[in-house]
């Protein structure tokens, strides 16, 4: 507390006493005289204000131990890995740098000096959970009182290195405190986790980015994303698109090209819970799986997905904003080559089975497609040897040397 009031404590101090006792109309002789520790003020004899004022900033442990206790603590500092470097350190007086901070007493116990110059008992690692169990279950000492409260009365008293989570993890699995504190959260739901799904694009996730400025006749994108290798796939499209449209584009760009997912993951938009939309998924067999009404976490793949490629779109459109469908391609293309962090590889990798190849690859592999080795027909005439033999050109030598065997 004196630290926190400041060096001008005491002058300000004396200000207050000098102001009260003007008031009374005391003369004052010879003040003020600091002494280490105490403010003395030297004030006439009929004068009620207090002549001393004390402060403490620090403190120290006096330890009065049983005689088999503390052979009980020799014992453990020895087997202590920390605790005995500091003993070995401790004989050895060439080496006192390395765990200066240490102090061994002559009863044999170990103290820690802090940054505060208090000195606190070292507790070895076998007699840690004692201690923990006897200061947080005692009635007198923390009594239950959670995470904060032990550790505030074991810190005052003990030391061991990373003790705050070692009583971190000691309050957290109390059977006590799990038995008798209530949860003060709100009800739980029932959970229903996504299944892990066998084959890219088995489940999907889609969502739409409407309500962006117009480019070339669009204002919305369609975010559809796999659930299992994350590739996505950026389709331009409008708001005011209906239940069919949206359908259209679902078939072009999914099912033509992946096959009929089983599960559609989607918002409660009104395209999704449209008749004509759950119509179709049941004719095809897809199962349409709607997030809870206000609570658009449960697609949460979508949503960070959405947030990412506006982040995206919003550093390569121009001073007009109206060109944004241009980079669509460009962005999907660098989207699925980088690895993912949720699986660490490219979605592409994981869809197609090999890395695409971009503009920064094809720099650092310059090398073109490896040629077939040249072959000699029964003459000794070099068929292959022409770099820039035409497909049909290869195709007639093939068709001659099979001929001529």
């Amino acid at each position: 507390m004196y630290s926190t009031l400041g060096s001008q404590f005491e002058e300000k101090l004396l200000k207050v006493a000098s102001n009260f006792i003007a008031q009374e109309a005391v003369e004052i002789a010879d003040y003020s005289r600091i002494l280490p520790g105490i403010l003395e003020l030297k004030l006439p004899d009929d004068s009620p204000v207090l002549s001393d004022y004390h402060t403490s900033e620090n403190y120290s442990i006096i330890t009065s131990i049983n005689p088999n206790e503390l052979e009980q603590w020799k014992l453990a500092y020895e087997t202590d890995p920390t605790t005995s470097k500091i003993l070995k350190d401790y004989e050895d007086e060439e080496s006192n740098e390395a765990y200066s901070q240490y102090q061994v007493r002559e009863n044999g116990l170990i103290y820690f000096e802090d940054w505060n110059g208090n000195h606190r008992l070292v507790v070895p690692t076998t007699l840690q959970v004692e201690i923990m169990d006897e200061i947080h279950n005692t009635i007198t000492e923390a009594a239950h009182g959670g995470y904060a409260k032990t550790y505030n009365q074991i810190a005052a008293i003990y030391y061991w290195p990373r003790m705050s989570r070692d009583i971190k993890k000691y309050i957290g699995t109390c059977d006590i405190c799990q038995k008798a504190k209530p949860r003060r959260h709100a009800p739980v739901g029932m959970l229903q986790p996504i299944p892990i799904p066998s084959q890219p694009f088995e489940v999907v996730s889609m969502d739409f980015i409407p309500e962006l400025p117009m480019s070339n006749g669009y204002d919305n994108v369609l975010v559809i994303i796999d659930k299992l290798t994350k590739y996505a796939l950026f389709i331009p499209t409008t708001t005011t698109i209906t239940e069919k449209g949206t359908a259209k584009l679902f078939f072009h760009h999914v099912i033509t090209q992946y096959g009929i997912p089983r599960q559609v993951i989607s918002d409660r938009d009104t395209r999704w819970k449209g008749e004509f939309w759950k119509e179709i998924c049941n004719r095809m067999g897809m199962k349409r799986a709607l997030t809870t009404a206000y609570h658009p976490q449960a697609d949460g793949q979508t949503e960070i997905m959405n947030q990412t490629l506006e982040i995206s779109l919003r550093a390569y459109i121009g001073p007009n904003r109206d060109d944004w469908t241009s980079s669509l391609d460009g962005l999907a293309l660098s989207y699925n080559s980088m690895p993912h962090t949720a699986t660490g590889f490219a979605p592409a990798y994981l869809l197609r089975g090999y890395v695409l190849i971009t503009k920064s690859s094809l720099i650092h592999s310059p090398e073109g497609i490896p040629q077939p080795i040249s072959q000699t027909s029964e003459n000794g005439i070099n068929l292959l040897d022409n770099e820039t033999l035409r497909p049909e050109a290869s195709e007639m030598v093939e068709q001659f040397i099979a001929e001529r065997h």
